[in-house]
């Protein structure tokens, strides 16, 4: 295993790989490394010592053409990529599953992630988050974010079957459910960040009022797991908003999520 190390603040980013690319180690170093500076200057600070990021080939195929996996534990991060992934892959791909599973480093593991029912908000914000963090990095222009967003939503929530027959929360809490329920769980989600954010700046009159929610929620309740209780606090907190009735209208009833005016 090659490796490969960077320094921000306290915190060591490393990238680990036990494969030759189509693309340099060094290159590859400097996109986990822009990722890693713009979620931490988010949040203010790393959740660990070390965030690693380690490069792996896929050798299992089948039928369909094969995605990037990711996975995380801690400040750890596994990808798993097709063998001849290029540059331009790694940027327009990869890069958005390093960029989620690293933010679950905050949202997932210093916040943990142990209710079924909040997954909705787990894996919804962080992916909304990893795209705004990629365009935050340089690393995706405005556009091809706002591209790949709307692209998702249409595709796997306005458009899903499940859609006004299952609540968001019900289909994100089953992981290991059919590949239409997950999608439509995890779309759903990303719809219900944006949307609940949406809300709350009408409300409060404040600019974008998750990020504060998502950065009080890893200041005030690192370490415990994420509830519903909890997240309505730090909103209220944040906001002064009262959101239950909002949450139980389109995130934990079935009643179709409002269309947002800005993704990004």
């Amino acid at each position: 295993i090659r490796t490969l190390t960077a320094q921000a603040g306290d915190c060591v980013i490393q990238l680990a790989t036990d494969r030759q690319w189509l693309f340099a180690d060094e290159a590859a170093m400097d996109l986990v490394r822009r990722i890693a500076r713009t979620e931490m200057g988010f949040f203010g600070s790393a959740p660990s010592d070390q965030i690693t990021v380690l490069l792996s080939a896929n050798d299992i195929t089948g039928n369909e053409r094969f995605d990037v996996y990711g996975v995380h534990t801690g400040s750890s991060v596994l990808v798993m990529l097709d063998h001849d992934t290029t540059w331009g892959m790694l940027e327009e791909q990869a890069a958005s599953v390093i960029a989620h599973e690293m933010f679950h480093g905050w949202l997932g593991e210093a916040v943990r992630q142990t209710d079924p029912t909040m997954l909705w908000f787990t894996e919804g914000a962080t992916t909304w988050y990893a795209a705004r963090m990629l365009t935050a990095a340089g690393i995706w222009p405005t556009d091809h974010a706002r591209g790949v967003l709307g692209a998702r939503l249409d595709r796997d929530y306005v458009n899903n079957g499940l859609l006004g027959r299952m609540s968001v929360s019900d289909a994100a809490a089953e992981v290991m459910a059919s590949g239409e329920q997950v999608r439509y769980g995890y779309a759903g989600g990303v719809s219900a960040c944006m949307a609940l954010d949406e809300m709350l700046a009408q409300a409060s009159g404040r600019t974008r009022p998750l990020d504060e929610v998502v950065r009080r929620l890893y200041r005030d309740r690192r370490g415990q797991p994420l509830t519903r209780q909890g997240l309505e606090e730090t909103i209220a907190a944040v906001t002064g908003v009262r959101c239950g009735p909002w949450l139980d209208t389109y995130v934990y009833g079935k009643t179709t999520l409002p269309p947002v005016k800005s993704m990004l």
